[in-house]
C-alpha cells in the first residue's frame, strides 16, 4: 500500500502506522536510505504518523543493518520535531 498515496488522497485527518518496505532491509545502505528518505519526512510533515516497517524485520536481516535504520528513523523524526 502507498502511504504517500493515501495520505494525498485522505489527507492529514488519516492516521498511519508503518509503510516502510521491509525489503529495504535486504538492500545496500544506499538504497535503504532512499526508501526512508522517500517515505518518512513528508508523511511525518502531515502528522499522524508512526514511521515503522510494513512487516517484521527477517532473521535474515543484521543487527547492524536494521541498527541503521532505526538511526535513520531517529535522525528524520527528530528532524522533523525542531
Amino acid at each position: 500500500m502507498e502511504y504517500l498515496s493515501l495520505r494525498r488522497r485522505f489527507g492529514p485527518e488519516i492516521a498511519l502506522i508503518g509503510g516502510i518496505d521491509s525489503s529495504a532491509l535486504t538492500r545496500d545502505e544506499t538504497a535503504l536510505r532512499q526508501t526512508v528518505e522517500k517515505t518518512v519526512p513528508p508523511l511525518l510533515e502531515g502528522g499522524r504518523y508512526l514511521p515503522c516497517l510494513d512487516d517484521r524485520p527477517r532473521s535474515h536481516i543484521s543487527f547492524s543493518r536494521y541498527r541503521l535504520f532505526r538511526r535513520l528513523l531517529e535522525d528524520m523524526a527528530f528532524s522533523a520535531t525542531t
